[in-house]
């Protein structure tokens, strides 16, 4: 059983204690993204999608910037220009040779009433058709979040692989992909 707040409270015999309780504890327990990628090797770039929970994107350029307000009432061109920064800072590409990839914000929706917020980017990879040896990192709303959890499915070389990504491991290398499975 789960006990929601005012639940809390009223076990706990009054407001005192919901002065005291952290109001972030609230918003949700489980901080992750999850994350889409697939690796267009004809058009040199990895097609990122990625899901996040609005209220974390907000908080996240909250702590880079100021306060953005509600994120459905920005500007689009101004929302796009804030998140781009954040997913540059965020989001690292580094081939064999440890160059950095660069990365461009396509565009980004709002889904479920504003429940989830899609962010769609691409990295340019160069020419390279396997992508083996290259290190991905995905940082995304650490600075606000310990728990975050950002997870990538990508899809490369007739493949699929999960890269889990946390505080303590916010980088990984993409393996090799094994022949006998494509």
């Amino acid at each position: 059983m789960s006990l929601t707040r005012r639940d809390f409270v009223r076990a706990a015999g009054g407001s005192l204690v919901l002065a005291s309780w952290p109001r972030r504890a609230f918003a949700h327990p489980d901080h992750a993204s999850l994350s889409e990628a697939h690796h267009r090797p004809a058009r040199r770039v990895i097609e990122f999608s990625t899901r996040v929970a609005p209220e974390d994107m907000r908080a996240d350029l909250r702590a880079a910037h100021r306060d953005p307000g509600p994120l459905s009432g920005l500007e689009a061109d101004r929302l796009g220009r804030l998140m781009a920064g954040r997913l540059r800072k965020a989001v690292r590409l580094r081939d064999r040779e440890g160059l950095e990839r660069p990365l461009m914000l396509v565009g980004h929706e709002f889904e479920g009433e504003g429940k989830w917020l899609w962010l769609h980017y691409l990295v340019a990879c160069g020419p390279a058709d396997d992508l083996s040896g290259f290190e991905l990192a995905h940082t995304l709303f650490f600075d606000i979040a310990p728990t975050q959890t950002n997870t990538v499915l990508l899809h490369h070389g007739g493949r699929r692989e999960s890269l889990v990504l946390t505080r303590d491991r916010p980088r990984a290398e993409i393996s090799v992909p094994d022949p006998r499975l494509r």
